[in-house]
């Protein structure tokens, strides 16, 4: 079973990490490349928690910590065809992460693309000095994060639940064939003792 207070840790700082790169890159501070850099350890914990090799998603987190900032660089930029065009590449990447991971599609393509628009709703709130709005946003994006691991424990709860009923098919199959064997057994003693009767003394 996925461990639900490490995995809501997790997001709740991906969250964190997330709002405080955008920010960052919006302001140009020297810290956006160790924000960078955490909310990438960020995600590769994550990903082992859901017993996947993180290395094999290093570059795929990278190219997905790269849009967001690609995000914030084109809608900072004004230009846009080139915030458009960020915009697309966030949403592939995070195409790419549903594909690569062994999880409901349709769900998870869903919440990927939540977090995508609170990414883009926030870069735009404090690029245009809506600081109320951004902290409103904020606070959705941080509960929507934090739900995440409910889908992760539906996802174990009904393997559990598969694993049940492949052990009770098992246990089913096996008694039948039992009584199915003492049967035939017992047929097999009857037709003997009838084919070959006690001599009468």
């Amino acid at each position: 079973m996925v461990s639900s207070e490490i995995l809501k840790f997790l997001f709740s700082e991906q969250a964190i990490y997330t709002k405080n790169l955008i920010g960052s890159c919006l302001a140009d501070l020297p810290d956006a490349m160790h924000i960078q850099a955490k909310l990438a350890r960020n995600h590769e914990e994550i990903i082992k928690i859901l017993g996947y090799n993180h290395k094999t998603f290093n570059s795929l987190i990278n190219e997905r910590i790269n849009s967001i900032v690609g995000v914030v660089l084109g809608a900072k930029s004004g230009i846009p065809s080139h915030f458009d065009k960020s915009v697309r590449e966030l949403f592939k990447t995070s195409d790419e992460l549903v594909k690569k991971l062994n999880l409901p599609q349709e769900e998870l393509k869903q919440v990927l693309k939540a977090q995508n628009q609170y990414i883009i709703d926030i870069t735009l709130a404090r690029l245009g000095g809506e600081y109320l709005n951004e902290i409103k946003i904020f606070d959705e994006f941080h509960i929507e994060m934090v739900n995440i691991v409910d889908m992760f424990n539906r996802v174990d709860c009904n393997c559990y639940i598969l694993l049940y009923l492949f052990l009770l098919v098992i246990v089913v199959v096996l008694i039948f064939y039992l009584f199915i064997r003492c049967y035939y057994s017992n047929y097999i003693l009857f037709n003997s003792s009838m084919s070959h009767p006690a001599s009468l003394k």
